[in-house]
């Protein structure tokens, strides 16, 4: 097998992921056009829909990717089985919110949710083909027509929302949901075009398919789920507390804070892999030297970066949205603090599902939910929107403690070993281009 087969799915790989950096972009602008209730209304609104595809992915659509590779899988049975759960576990919960939607969003502390509820359907109904269709093309390493559903998404959802404001065509959150449902639905249409070839789109349900994935998505769907929850309740929970306003403060923070994530996509691209094929080998040597070269790498790279965001903060905030969003720039800088803590979280983490523990990564990450909810619950009433950011950042902290004693008994990590190969390595690179 040669790398020059492989290198055009590598660049159209590398040409998918910066396609949410256009949307990020047309969200600033967003962010900057509306008023801070209706961006708060926006964000809310936005995390629930996230969420549940989130919950779904985890619950059911993995299995695609999962079980499709296998040469006597029936793909039309497999794709018909895993659309059922994902129709039942979506539609009671979107049934649910359309018929309490006041209360609903009287929880949330946001009356202004309860007439956007409605559109909720319309966007889940509009992404629903492209989430399905996207996982049959990404079992077929079909990188460059991802590339081109995403586009769809990102790329012309970026592009309208950029022009609509440039047009001052946006004034509520409703008038960017209506934008996004229209995004998704062609996105919808190209992720169709491309799948058809690869699946007829045919109904064919078997009841041991249907054991077979529910085995599978029992502990993957509550990881994920438990896993969505820690990343989001905070930000609903500052909803509840300080209504529409506070959650624009805080979605502010932490939406600019979510390029962190392109990290985490990273590592878990490469470390799950790596440390999966030399576990199962038995080859711990391996798999302690890759976590030590990783671990050494992200912190390398990881302080300075730190250091220069938490100095620059309101330079950097003023820059993306002026003095609106003022409030943000401490919240943001609690959360910059708590990114120290990553690359140990991501990559233990990560490393624990390559070695099959799953039920100790289920306690990890469950443990981390249980501290965020008990701390927001307690900080966030006593201390305000800074409750929210420091439980956040604390369950991080927990979890990267439990991860960390789990790899350190089962592989043997050395910390300084980790840093002072880290500076070697890259001393040696170095030295290596200016020669």
């Amino acid at each position: 097998m040669k790398l020059s087969q492989h290198l055009d799915k590598g660049f159209w790989a590398l040409a998918d992921r910066g396609l949410p950096f256009i949307y990020a972009v047309a969200q600033i602008a967003v962010a900057r056009e509306l008023r801070l209730e209706e961006y708060g209304t926006y964000v809310i609104f936005q995390v629930i829909f996230n969420m549940l595809f989130a919950f779904t992915d985890n619950f059911a659509l993995q299995a695609i990717v999962k079980f499709g590779v296998e040469p006597e899988v029936d793909l039309q049975t497999l794709v018909t089985v895993t659309f059922v759960l994902f129709l039942s576990f979506l539609a009671p919960i979107l049934i649910l919110i359309n018929i309490f939607p006041s209360s609903i969003a009287a929880v949330l502390g946001n009356s202004r949710l309860g007439v956007l509820f409605p559109l909720l359907i319309l966007y889940v109904a509009a992404s629903t083909p492209r989430v399905i269709f996207s996982k049959v093309l990404q079992m077929r390493f079909r990188m460059r027509d991802i590339f081109f559903v995403d586009l769809g998404n990102f790329g012309l959802g970026g592009l309208l929302l950029g022009v609509a404001v440039y047009l001052h065509r946006i004034n509520t959150a409703g008038d960017v949901i209506w934008i996004t449902i229209l995004s998704a639905m062609v996105s919808s249409i190209v992720a169709i075009i491309f799948g058809r070839n690869h699946l007829s789109i045919q109904f064919r349900f078997s009841l041991p398919m249907f054991r077979r994935i529910k085995e599978f998505v029992r502990f993957q769907g509550a990881t994920g789920m438990v896993s969505v929850l820690q990343q989001n309740i905070d930000s609903l929970a500052v909803s509840t507390f300080t209504g529409a306003a506070g959650a624009a403060i805080y979605g502010a923070a932490k939406n600019v804070y979510r390029m962190f994530d392109v990290m985490r996509d990273t590592i878990t691209l490469l470390v799950f892999p790596a440390t999966s094929k030399y576990h199962s080998r038995n080859d711990i040597v391996t798999v302690r030297t890759i976590l030590e070269k990783a671990i050494g790498f992200l912190y390398l790279v990881l302080v300075p970066l730190v250091i220069f965001l938490f100095l620059l903060t309101p330079i950097f905030f003023h820059t993306l949205f002026g003095a609106k969003f003022d409030s943000s720039i401490s919240l943001f800088r609690i959360l910059v603090i708590g990114t120290l803590v990553l690359p140990i979280q991501m990559v233990f983490i990560s490393t624990m599902v390559g070695m099959g523990r799953v039920r100790e990564m289920f306690r990890v990450i469950l443990s981390g939910f249980l501290t965020n909810a008990i701390a927001t619950l307690i900080l966030l009433p006593t201390i305000g929107i800074m409750g929210a950011a420091i439980s956040f950042i604390t369950a991080n902290v927990i979890q990267s403690i439990l991860s960390y004693r789990f790899i350190r008994k089962e592989i043997g990590f050395r910390p300084r070993f980790a840093i002072s190969q880290a500076w070697k390595d890259a001393a040696n690179f170095l030295q290596e281009r200016i020669a």
